[in-house]
């Protein structure tokens, strides 16, 4: 086998792959490609191809490796890729292509990867996909995908990763996900599901990130998701959840990510919480807590200002940035006692530097309603956030300490 800087022959000097990413390439495919029979790989990824993707592609019968992902593609998914019978990987993400997802690819016996993620597809999930059994990764997560989840995806025993956040799905989740007992990362956030929180999801157990979030779920976190000792990111924000917080989410002991806020979770915060030594992220706002976030937290995600509850800005999901599937979880930490408070707020976010001086400042953290006020020489005057939710406590009624913090120097 010979091999030069981007193509790959065997000893007969037939052409078996291009590794094409991340260079300057522009303009659209050439459809000659499909000339090349014996092709094994066809990385494009990572340049400036535009254009629809070439039907000739499908002649690449000998084809594992197809990468067209972040381009400027556009137009719809060829049905005749459907014909690649040996593709193990198929990505075609971060382009710009709509239109339906072909029935075909569900003739694409050896698929183990396919992701379709960050582009404009419609339409509802084809059930043909449940032909895809050796499929370990699904990811289509930023589309524009409608109708109930497909119970085809139940049947997809193999599955890993089902990544499918910032669609437009309706209808319940299904109990039967519960079944895919190979499961790590199930992300079903920014859709429209509704109803209950299935207990069947508890079976998971080599689950390591469970987004839900932005759905209208409603009822109780159920108790069998207490078997999910292996979790690292639990998202159930921007839902309808009621009752109380369970005590059992402190023996997740790998959790780094909690976000319920957003909810109608109600009660005490539970001081089992204080477990959770690996936590980097919490966020519980706009809930109906009472009480305090445990103090074992206050050095690894929280400043608690003497004794205050200090909560931090929602940080919205990072949606289509192209990021991988165990992206988008960023941290936004609120940082006091001297320093800047880097909070979502174009105001307030900038960090310490030249144009800032050092104010007096009160926070007064109202329920649902936070203000800051600035006080220099005697003088108050409200701060005004330039987006609503920048700055929130949803733990007491009133609550007010005075601290020093970093405030633009310029009017507020």
């Amino acid at each position: 086998m010979e091999e030069w800087d981007l193509v790959v022959t065997d000893d007969t000097g037939r052409v078996i792959a291009l590794l094409l990413n991340h260079n300057q390439l522009a303009g659209p495919i050439p459809p000659h490609l499909g000339n090349l029979v014996d092709l094994k790989q066809l990385h494009l990824a990572a340049n400036q191809l535009s254009g629809e993707i070439p039907p000739q592609l499908g002649n690449l019968t000998s084809l594992k490796y197809l990468n067209l992902e972040h381009n400027d593609l556009s137009g719809e998914i060829p049905p005749e890729l459907g014909n690649l019978s040996n593709l193990t990987d198929m990505g075609l993400g971060g382009n710009q292509l709509s239109g339906e997802i072909p029935l075909e690819l569900g003739n694409l016996s050896n698929l183990a990867r396919l992701y379709l993620n960050l582009n404009q597809l419609s339409g509802e999930i084809p059930p043909e996909l449940r032909s895809l059994s050796n499929l370990t990764e699904l990811v289509i997560y930023g589309n524009q995908l409608s109708g109930e989840m497909p119970a085809a995806l139940d049947s997809l025993s193999n599955l890993e990763v089902l990544d499918l956040d910032d669609n437009d799905l309706s209808g319940e989740i299904s109990p039967e996900l519960g079944s895919l007992a190979n499961l790590e990362v199930l992300d079903l956030g920014g859709n429209d599901l509704s109803g209950e929180i299935p207990p069947e999801l508890g079976s998971l157990s080599n689950l390591e990130v469970l987004d839900l979030g932005g759905n209208d779920l409603s009822g109780e976190i159920p108790p069998g998701l207490g078997n999910l000792i292996n979790l690292a990111f639990l998202g159930l924000g921007n839902n309808a959840l009621t009752g109380e917080i369970p005590p059992w989410l402190g023996n997740f002991a790998r959790l780094t990510n909690l976000n319920l806020r957003n909810n109608q979770l109600s009660g005490e915060i539970p001081a089992e919480l204080g477990s959770l030594a690996n936590l980097v992220e919490l966020k519980l706002g706009s809930n109906d807590l009472i009480g305090f976030v445990p103090s074992s937290l206050d050095d690894k995600l929280v400043d608690n200002l003497g004794g205050l509850p200090f909560c931090w800005s929602h940080a919205p999901s990072p949606g289509k940035d192209g990021n991988s599937p165990r992206r988008r979880y960023q941290r936004v930490l609120a940082m006091a006692h001297g320093v800047a408070v880097p909070v979502s707020s174009t105001e307030l976010a900038r960090g310490p530097h030249s144009s800032h001086r050092v104010y007096n400042a009160t926070i007064v953290l109202l329920y649902h309603r936070p203000r800051l006020m600035i006080a220099e020489s005697g003088t108050q005057t409200r701060a005004r956030p330039t987006r609503s939710r920048w700055l929130e406590n949803p733990f007491a009624e009133l609550l007010a300490e005075s601290y020093t913090l970093g405030i633009p120097a310029r009017g507020v």
